[in-house]
């Protein structure tokens, strides 16, 4: 007897798999395989706009930093965004990867790590229900916000530790997150609160993306 559709195990089987091949890339563009950048895929693909995959694209594959830059006006090389005050401070190259901007001590990175804790906040503070968490989180930082809507588990890995906070910044909290978030912050419905925090998925997306393409020389056509 079969308990499950065939074709829906199939298709569950099929997307582990691409998650394990994903996961031993072994190399940058690995860095954000897991489940929560899967699912935020799956939300950007339902009701996102072009812009919003372009910018998962860049932004999962852990590239967004990189860029093209011409040489003599002619060739192109592959370059990548460097945090100066980093590589000043140790005397070597540090590439501008989301997950240095988390941790990163220099003024420009607290800065973009402020701006996104307010994306966060005033997505927030358009519904109602959130007035009571608001109170309570409203000046806080970044890890703290995202720690109190989606805690890490106890039992987390330190690898997923490492990943925690980049993967949040760009929208990549797993469902059972998002129903977590939703119950606290006393949506009127999982529907609603699911709702909201893709729409913040979204304005994270956005924002980084956008940030990312800034930094980087306009090409010379």
């Amino acid at each position: 007897m079969l308990i499950n559709d065939i074709r829906q195990s199939a298709r569950t089987r099929t997307k582990e798999l691409t998650l394990q091949r994903w996961l031993i890339k072994g190399n940058w563009s690995g860095f954000f395989a897991c489940k929560g950048i899967i699912e935020l895929g799956q939300s950007v693909l339902r009701t996102g706009s072009a812009f919003h995959q372009s910018a998962l694209i860049h932004l999962a594959t852990n590239s967004v930093h990189f860029y093209w830059s011409d040489t003599d006006g002619r060739e192109s090389e592959l370059l990548q965004l460097q945090c100066d005050d980093c590589s000043y401070v140790i005397a070597s190259e540090v590439p501008l990867t989301i997950d240095h901007l988390a941790i990163c001590p220099s003024a420009s990175a607290i800065q973009t790590r402020a701006t996104i804790c307010r994306v966060v906040l005033q997505h927030l503070n358009s519904f109602p229900n959130c007035v009571t968490w608001l109170r309570a989180h409203g000046r806080s930082s970044l890890s703290e916000v995202m720690s109190s809507l989606f805690p890490l588990s106890v039992t987390a890995t330190p690898e997923e530790v490492i990943l925690y906070l980049p993967r949040c910044m760009i929208g990549g909290f797993t469902v059972g997150e998002s129903t977590q978030a939703s119950k606290m912050l006393r949506f009127h419905s999982l529907t609603d609160g699911h709702s909201a925090l893709d729409q913040l998925r979204f304005k994270c997306l956005h924002f980084l993306f956008t940030h990312y393409q800034s930094l980087k020389p306009i090409r010379v056509a």
